[in-house]
This record gives C-alpha cells, structure tokens and sequence, in this order.
C-alpha cells in the first residue's frame, strides 16, 4: 500500500512537472500576509529595454515593487514548492513584492530576454485577496489562448520565462504578488 501511494504521489509529480505552465494552491491566508508583511518601500517599477538602465517607463508598466531579502520567507516558499518541483534547491536574492493599484498594468512581454538570458522559469505567488477587480495574470504557452491565472489568495504560477504574458489593467482594489526568476543556480 505505501509503495502503491508513492507511486501515485511519484507519477503526479512527473506529470506536473512535465508541464511548461504550473498553477496550484499552495499557501495559507496566513503564510501570504506573512510573506506579505516583510515587503519594503514600495517605488515605481522599473523595466529594462534593450541595453538600457531600468527605469519606470509606464508606456509598459505600472506598478510598484518592494524587494524582500528573508530567509524565513525564502524556507517557507521553498518547503511549500518541493510540493510541485523538487528540483528546486534554492530562490534568488532578488525576490520582489508587486503591487498593483487601480489603473496600473504591465503588457504582453517575456522575462527572459538577451538582456536576462539566465531567467528559466518565473514565480509568482498570489498574496492578497481576491478582492480586486482586473489586474489579471495570463500566460501564452503558445501564442494562442492564454491560460488565465486564479486570484484565489495562496496560488502558485510557474511558467517558463520565454512565455509571453502579462497583467491586466487593475480596475478596482489593489493586488499584491512575490515574483521571481529562477535560474540553473536554483535548480538541483
């Protein structure tokens, strides 16, 4: 019986893991506020366009970001993943709060980029309520139909950095997520 239940555990995990886009539920109301409540100063976020210094450009993006640097934030995010994937080891230094408010956005791009080559799969995490209306993550797997991401506080997003997606105007509320790059060095 429990080789019958490893198995089953062992075949799901390769199912999943043989998926290029990833969502499910993962964290608690209460580990979200925790992760939420070790966000910084928020400032402007700030993309990079070929070659360039990041700076705000809201032609692209709009929205604010707080870096976090916990471990505690970082073992609490690495023990719910080995749920999904147990092939990641560690998370970057570089972790970010997003915050969307009415109004801000970010359109269609790619995380990976010449400008990011190192990125291999993008991590986001649902940390607030479903409170909010717009500010929606979808993802293109191919350059059809998008997968739409859930809201539902605690959801988990991992996809691979090369796709192309983006966030909806946020129309009412504020949405806040943890997003991520995971790169080899974050894999086993």
């Amino acid at each position: 019986m429990v080789y019958q239940e490893y198995f089953q555990i062992y075949l799901t995990t390769v199912i999943i893991l043989n998926k290029m886009f990833i969502q499910k539920v993962l964290f608690t109301k209460k580990e979200c506020l925790e992760i939420l409540s070790k966000k910084g100063e928020f400032k402007n976020s700030k993309i990079k366009l070929k070659n360039e210094i990041p700076k705000p450009n809201i032609k692209y993006r709009n929205s604010k970001t707080s870096n976090i640097n916990s471990n505690k934030v970082k073992d609490i995010i690495l023990d719910k993943l080995s749920l999904i994937d147990n092939t990641i080891k560690s998370l970057p230094d570089n972790i970010d709060i997003t915050r969307y408010d009415e109004g801000d956005f970010f359109i269609k791009h790619q995380d990976s980029s010449s400008d990011y080559p190192n990125r291999l799969k993008t991590l986001v995490i649902q940390l607030s309520n479903e409170n909010y209306t717009g500010g929606i993550l979808k993802v293109w797997e191919n350059n059809n139909v998008p997968h739409i991401s859930s809201t539902e506080i605690g959801n988990v997003i991992i996809f691979n950095s090369d796709y192309y997606h983006e966030v909806t105007k946020l129309v009412k509320g504020t949405r806040y997520v943890l997003v991520c790059w995971l790169t080899n060095d974050n894999f086993k």
